[in-house]
């Protein structure tokens, strides 16, 4: 008799998952990966790798994290995090960044948009007992930005860019 717990069960099923989508989405065409291979070189230093649609969520521990963000990276569907309630795919958001018992310590580089591809990018900073310090940069042009940062017991510190023009 084999026994098998929920974790196995729940892997199966993602790779079952993943193995689905990857036979029913196209593989992106030569040109978005052209486009998206060039902005990043433009952005990233040594030892710095964009992403998009990052999502760490941590249980009585710090999330402390120090990304570049390019919002034109290609992930394919069975990569992505799953959608919160709040969350549509078409509003997705690019960070998320959640501690419970824990702080967060964020900076956030945001890669520069060339021609007309600006896209808003989504950022969302949770943290229940603790304190959320981020730190958002970007060369102009930069693409606009939305950053929803929640604490329940601690403080805010935000450093955003001098060109940084609210609603």
């Amino acid at each position: 008799m084999i026994i098998v717990d929920n974790k196995q069960i729940e892997a199966l099923e993602a790779r079952q998952l993943a193995e689905e989508q990857a036979l029913q989405e196209p593989p992106p065409t030569y040109a978005s990966l052209q486009h998206a291979t060039s902005s990043s070189q433009t952005l990233s230093g040594p030892g710095e790798n964009p992403t998009n649609y990052l999502s760490v969520t941590r249980v009585h521990e710090s999330v402390r994290e120090s990304i570049t963000i390019d919002p034109t990276l290609y992930v394919p569907a069975f990569l992505l995090p799953p959608l919160s309630p709040d969350e549509t795919p078409t509003e997705r958001r690019h960070l998320r960044f959640e501690s419970t018992h824990g702080s967060i310590s964020a900076n956030v580089k945001i890669a520069p948009c060339f021609g007309n591809e600006r896209c808003k990018v989504r950022m969302f900073m949770r943290s229940t007992h603790g304190g959320i310090s981020a730190r958002i940069q970007g060369k102009e042009p930069r693409h606009p930005f939305q950053l929803i940062a929640h604490s329940a017991n601690g403080n805010i510190a935000l450093r955003l860019p001098r060109s940084f023009q609210g609603p």
